[in-house]
Protein backbone atom coordinates (compact mmCIF):
# COMPACT_ATOMS: atom_id res chain seq x y z
CA UNK A 1 0.00 0.00 0.00
CA UNK A 2 1.31 3.45 -0.85
CA UNK A 3 0.18 6.28 1.40
CA UNK A 4 0.46 9.84 0.06
CA UNK A 5 -1.61 11.19 2.97
CA UNK A 6 -4.17 12.94 0.77
CA UNK A 7 -6.61 12.78 -2.14
CA UNK A 8 -4.41 12.60 -5.24
CA UNK A 9 -7.38 12.04 -7.58
CA UNK A 10 -8.77 15.45 -6.61
CA UNK A 11 -5.41 17.12 -7.19
CA UNK A 12 -5.02 15.47 -10.60
CA UNK A 13 -8.54 16.45 -11.67
CA UNK A 14 -7.91 20.05 -10.59
CA UNK A 15 -4.76 20.10 -12.71
CA UNK A 16 -6.63 18.62 -15.68
CA UNK A 17 -9.28 21.32 -15.50
CA UNK A 18 -6.94 24.19 -14.63
CA UNK A 19 -3.40 23.23 -15.71
CA UNK A 20 -2.08 26.76 -15.18
CA UNK A 21 -4.41 27.72 -12.33
CA UNK A 22 -3.92 29.28 -8.96
CA UNK A 23 -3.96 25.89 -7.21
CA UNK A 24 -0.87 24.83 -9.15
CA UNK A 25 0.81 28.21 -8.75
CA UNK A 26 0.31 28.19 -4.96
CA UNK A 27 0.47 24.40 -4.42
CA UNK A 28 -2.88 24.62 -2.63
CA UNK A 29 -5.29 21.84 -3.57
CA UNK A 30 -7.01 21.30 -0.19
CA UNK A 31 -6.38 17.56 -0.45
CA UNK A 32 -4.11 16.73 2.50
CA UNK A 33 -5.44 14.66 5.36
CA UNK A 34 -5.19 16.78 8.52
CA UNK A 35 -4.57 13.68 10.61
CA UNK A 36 -3.63 10.79 8.31
CA UNK A 37 -4.56 7.32 9.48
CA UNK A 38 -1.84 5.02 10.79
CA UNK A 39 -2.65 2.27 8.29
CA UNK A 40 -0.18 -0.22 9.74
CA UNK A 41 -1.80 0.07 13.17
CA UNK A 42 -5.26 -0.38 11.63
CA UNK A 43 -4.10 -3.60 9.98
CA UNK A 44 -2.61 -4.85 13.26
CA UNK A 45 -5.83 -4.02 15.13
CA UNK A 46 -7.99 -5.70 12.50
CA UNK A 47 -6.40 -9.08 12.93
CA UNK A 48 -3.01 -8.95 14.55
CA UNK A 49 -1.18 -8.96 11.20
CA UNK A 50 2.47 -7.96 10.97
CA UNK A 51 2.59 -4.43 9.60
CA UNK A 52 5.27 -1.76 9.23
CA UNK A 53 5.30 1.93 8.39
CA UNK A 54 8.25 3.12 6.30
CA UNK A 55 8.91 6.83 5.79
CA UNK A 56 12.56 6.71 4.73
CA UNK A 57 13.19 5.19 1.28
CA UNK A 58 16.52 3.88 2.57
CA UNK A 59 14.59 1.52 4.90
CA UNK A 60 12.14 0.23 2.30
CA UNK A 61 14.18 -2.73 1.04
CA UNK A 62 14.67 -4.13 4.54
CA UNK A 63 11.01 -3.57 5.39
CA UNK A 64 9.97 -5.45 2.26
CA UNK A 65 12.22 -8.34 3.24
CA UNK A 66 10.66 -8.43 6.71
CA UNK A 67 7.18 -8.12 5.31
CA UNK A 68 7.25 -10.74 2.55
CA UNK A 69 4.58 -12.61 4.47
CA UNK A 70 2.94 -9.53 5.95
CA UNK A 71 -0.49 -8.29 5.05
CA UNK A 72 0.44 -4.61 4.75
CA UNK A 73 3.44 -2.32 4.60
CA UNK A 74 2.37 1.34 4.77
CA UNK A 75 4.91 3.08 2.51
CA UNK A 76 4.69 6.81 3.21
CA UNK A 77 5.26 8.75 0.03
CA UNK A 78 6.07 12.40 -0.36
CA UNK A 79 2.91 14.37 0.40
CA UNK A 80 0.94 15.28 -2.70
CA UNK A 81 1.00 18.95 -1.67
CA UNK A 82 3.17 21.06 0.64
CA UNK A 83 0.18 23.19 1.64
CA UNK A 84 -0.15 23.88 5.36
CA UNK A 85 -3.82 23.59 6.34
Amino acid sequence: MFNNQGWNATKINTLKLYPDGIAKRDDQYWVNFDQPADLAKIVEAAGGAFALTVSDPENLEEALRQGMEAAVIDGKLVNISTQKD
